[in-house]
C-alpha cells in the first residue's frame, strides 16, 4: 500500500466513525498517553491522561490496522517473525518519555473491548505508517 492510499484509508475510517450531532461534527476525542507497554503492533497499554490530575490505564486497538501476530503462533512460522517485526517498527518510533497522541472513537470498542485509536508519535500518523510500510493490512471494525 503506498503512502498515500494508507493516508486515504485511514481518513476514510475516521469519517466513518465520526458522528454528527445537529451542525456539529465529532470526529474523535484527543488525549495524551503514555505507553506502559507495546504488546505487538497494532496494540498497546496506555495510561492516558485526562486532565485534571485524571488518568486511567487502558487497552488500545489501532484503528484500521491488522499486524501479524506474536502470540499464539509458533516462534519459528513466517507470522511470528512478521509480528516481531511490526512490533520493532512501533518500538523503534516510541519516544525515549513515552509520551504519544492517541485519537479515540467515543463507544468504538473493538474486538474484546479495546478502545480504538489512531496513535501519533510526533506527528507522525503510525496507523497509516504500519500500512505504508508493510508491516500491516486494512482491517475495518
Amino acid at each position: 500500500m503506498t503512502p498515500q492510499e494508507a493516508h486515504d484509508y485511514i481518513e476514510g475510517l475516521r469519517k466513518k466513525y465520526s458522528k454528527q450531532s445537529g451542525t456539529t461534527q465529532i470526529v474523535a476525542y484527543n488525549y495524551w498517553a503514555k505507553v506502559e507497554r507495546l504488546v505487538d503492533g497494532d496494540t498497546v497499554h496506555l495510561e492516558v491522561d485526562m486532565g485534571f490530575n485524571t488518568a486511567i490505564r487502558e487497552t488500545f486497538r489501532l484503528l484500521g490496522v491488522n499486524t501479524p501476530e506474536k502470540y499464539g503462533v509458533k516462534k519459528d512460522s513466517e507470522e511470528y517473525k512478521k509480528g516481531v517485526a511490526a512490533s520493532a517498527f512501533v518500538a523503534a518510533k516510541l519516544p525515549e518519555d513515552g509520551w504519544i497522541e492517541i485519537e479515540v472513537y467515543k463507544d468504538k470498542k473493538g474486538k474484546y473491548g479495546r478502545w480504538l485509536a489512531i496513535v501519533f508519535i510526533n506527528g507522525e500518523n503510525i496507523n497509516e505508517s504500519l500500512l505504508a510500510n508493510g508491516h500491516a493490512v486494512p482491517m475495518d471494525f
